[in-house]
């Protein structure tokens, strides 16, 4: 596989993500995400994949919308580290949990798969 087709195949995995966010989709997230995947949200707070799939599961984070933008991959061999803007209009446990961040996406993969095992998320400024 050539370093083109690895890139263009996160940037699949990337997209497949944001879908599965948006939809609430929690048999995807759970095919992504790594068995030990830690997220680290805007305000400092972990989650480990269990955690992560349960804001779903509970109905206590609800997207309207999710998307990404201004991607951009990083390759070390059989990781990528991509960093991107993440927009969403959401709530959590009925508070509005909408914003831009910037997050950094850590995956390890190879030619038959990609997993996600870490995510950070910093709040952008509002302009």
């Amino acid at each position: 596989m050539s370093p083109h087709d690895v890139i263009t195949k996160v940037c699949e995995v990337m997209s497949g993500w944001a879908a599965a966010e948006r939809d609430a989709d929690t048999a995807a997230l759970d095919a992504l995400l790594a068995e030990d995947f830690r997220a680290v949200g805007p305000r400092g707070f972990l989650l480990n994949k269990s955690q992560w799939l349960q804001r779903y599961e509970t109905g206590d984070l609800v997207n309207e919308s999710f998307d990404i933008d201004d991607v951009d991959v990083r390759m070390y061999s059989t990781t990528a580290v991509v960093n991107a803007v993440q927009m969403q209009t959401a709530t959590h446990q009925g508070h509005p949990a909408s914003g831009r961040f910037r997050i950094t996406v850590v995956m390890i993969g190879g030619e038959e798969a990609w997993r996600i095992v870490n995510i950070q998320l910093s709040a952008m400024a509002q302009n």
